[in-house]
């Protein structure tokens, strides 16, 4: 069940400056080794028409795609340093 269903609103902060950054950094060449039908966010198909191993940017591409499209609030650039239990938050 996503976070959204159960009336969390997701958040996802991370210190890199992109979505699927550690994609980025990659050789232009890179394919998945794995087929998209075992490689995708759950419930988030690659789009029709990629092929069986999607390239570098295609997984980018597919990323960027739904953690914008499902209304996730992105912090990136932001460095986590410590965490505190928010009550009522759903948990």
């Amino acid at each position: 069940m996503a976070l959204a269903d159960r009336g969390i609103n997701p958040l996802l902060i991370d210190r890199a400056d992109q979505v699927g950054s550690s994609w980025h950094s990659r050789y232009d060449r890179l394919r998945l080794n794995t087929g998209r039908q075992f490689s995708h966010l759950p419930n988030r198909p690659y789009k029709q028409g990629t092929p069986t191993f999607p390239t570098r940017e295609q997984v980018i591409e597919h990323l960027e795609r739904h953690a914008r499209a499902d209304g996730i609030e992105l912090r990136l650039g932001c460095p986590v340093n410590g965490s505190t239990e928010l009550t009522g938050a759903g948990g």
